[in-house]
């Protein structure tokens, strides 16, 4: 082995290990750091597998194309040119891209695909975040062993590929909605820089979520604390849906049509999708959504399908295994989206998830292969997943714990939190009144006879949870 290859693996551990103690330390519950430690060691099997499967199994492939294309280009970069890439969409981009990352790191596709790896870890982590900010009364703990141990996060984005940046991407673009959607600075800066991201590889994917975003903004007005400020909100809705309305009018230039049908350009864009996913041993025959009456077959196929019957080898029998479990998740999560119209009023982030997830729905109705919805799906589960992690209908929402995450404002034990306004004292059980009081202590509030203090502010710590306002009474 050379040693300049033993070098560059030694620095990215130390790296790479320094970044997982950083964001490990920050985590209060015992629970969380164990869990992000063994997040960190499946992602690393995944992408060992990932890449033996791949150069083993695969003489050619889109990951060798960027291997070759990003070590040019890399050289190019080195010397001081600018590579034409660079301003191209879709796949060029990610040669582009490949070659930024072939400047610092080896020509080896083992490095790429390491690289490419952490940056889908790095996504997955931040949709852990937005989660936790922008979903009051979610399951955390149950969106957590989703997302970090689905085995398609594990699998998929775990190579030099697109799937890796858009998973990033995403994940970067859902923390910063999460951020706008709950009133914290910097949102609308990542939420921007995810988006543009995503168009500059998948121009379709970045339309998707901009459009699923401008419907979640909207949807702040039900804030109390928006509705004082309208003309802010009416402003910002404003901006927010022209940029996404020149996002989604533009995307279609870029993808490839069928010109030889006669209808609209998506109709074009469809049989031109069809057209080149119906091909391979593990083609089926798809059924695009025209209306209403496909949906339901689009809602079964594209995030469960191919079920194990259906798998041509040990690949595609893997994921229908993962389908048929994820279905079931699904089906015995019903009482928690029998809650979903409740919380998509309430709760913004939750009508993104579930806007995006519709949408990804209908946009990959018309792929024709498994094995290509197999690879996509790793867009699609970390949103879906949203939403068979609310709590089921009914449940009482309480505020989280505070936690001490670099990525989101707030020191810990504060006793208000930008993300879901005017916090309230709602104490847990009644503590019979003290029979008499020191003379020295004049300045306590008095006791009531029900045991709780008159003055949320000053007993809150030690009586009872710190609940939001809006929440109290289970909305």
């Amino acid at each position: 082995m050379r040693p300049e290859l033993v070098a560059y693996g030694l620095g990215a551990l130390v790296v790479v290990g320094w970044w997982v103690r950083f964001i490990v330390r920050r985590e209060e519950e015992l629970f969380f750091r164990r869990l992000l430690l063994l997040a960190v060691g499946a992602k690393t099997l995944g992408t060992v597998l990932r890449y033996q499967v791949m150069a083993d199994l695969y003489a050619r492939g889109d990951f060798r194309r960027y291997l070759t294309n990003g070590s040019a280009i890399a050289d190019e970069l080195r010397s001081g040119q600018w590579p034409e890439e660079a301003s191209q969409l879709g796949t060029p981009f990610m040669d582009f891209l490949s070659g930024v990352a072939f400047v610092f790191l080896p020509n080896t596709l083992m490095a790429g695909f390491a690289f490419f790896s952490l940056l889908s870890f790095i996504g997955a982590y931040l949709f852990f975040l937005a989660f936790r900010i922008a979903v009051t009364g979610g399951e955390l703990k149950r969106y957590a062993v989703f997302i970090f141990f689905t085995p398609t996060m594990l699998f998929w984005p775990s190579s030099l590929g697109k799937e890796s940046w858009l998973v990033f991407t995403l994940g970067f673009a859902a923390y910063g909605a999460a951020r706008v959607l709950k009133r914290l600075r910097g949102g609308y800066v990542l939420t921007l820089i995810g988006i543009l991201a995503m168009f500059a590889v998948r121009p379709h994917m970045g339309a998707l979520f901009a459009l699923a975003f401008v419907g979640a903004y909207a949807l702040r007005f039900r804030d109390q604390e928006i509705k004082k400020s309208a003309v802010a909100w009416l402003t910002g809705l404003m901006i927010v849906g022209l940029g996404a309305g020149l996002v989604a009018t533009n995307f279609g230039d870029e993808l490839p049509r069928d010109e030889s049908v006669d209808g609209t350009v998506t109709d074009q864009i469809f049989a031109e999708t069809e057209r080149r996913t119906t091909t391979g041993g593990a083609s089926f025959d798809s059924r695009p959504v025209r209306g209403p009456g496909d949906l339901g077959h689009a809602m079964l196929t594209v995030p469960f399908r191919p079920f194990p019957w259906e798998g041509h080898n040990l690949q595609a029998v893997v994921a229908g295994l993962e389908g048929l479990i994820l279905l079931l998740i699904v089906l015995f999560s019903l009482p928690r989206l029998a809650a979903l119209p409740t919380r998509v009023l309430k709760q913004p982030y939750v009508a993104l998830a579930a806007a995006y997830s519709l949408g990804f729905i209908v946009a990959f109705s018309n792929v024709g292969n498994f094995g290509i919805l197999t690879r996509q799906r790793a867009q699609l589960i970390p949103l879906l997943l949203v939403l068979v992690c609310l709590p089921p209908l009914g449940a009482r929402l309480r505020q989280p714990r505070r936690f001490t995450s670099p990525l989101v404002d707030g020191a810990p034990g504060a006793a208000t939190t930008p993300a879901t306004g005017p916090l309230i004292y709602a104490p847990t059980t009644a503590r019979p009144a003290p029979t008499a009081r020191s003379s020295s202590v004049g300045d306590q509030p008095p006791v009531s006879s029900g045991g709780a203090l008159d003055s949320p502010d000053a007993g809150a710590l030690r009586d009872g949870p710190l609940v939001p306002a809006h929440d109290r009474e289970g909305t």
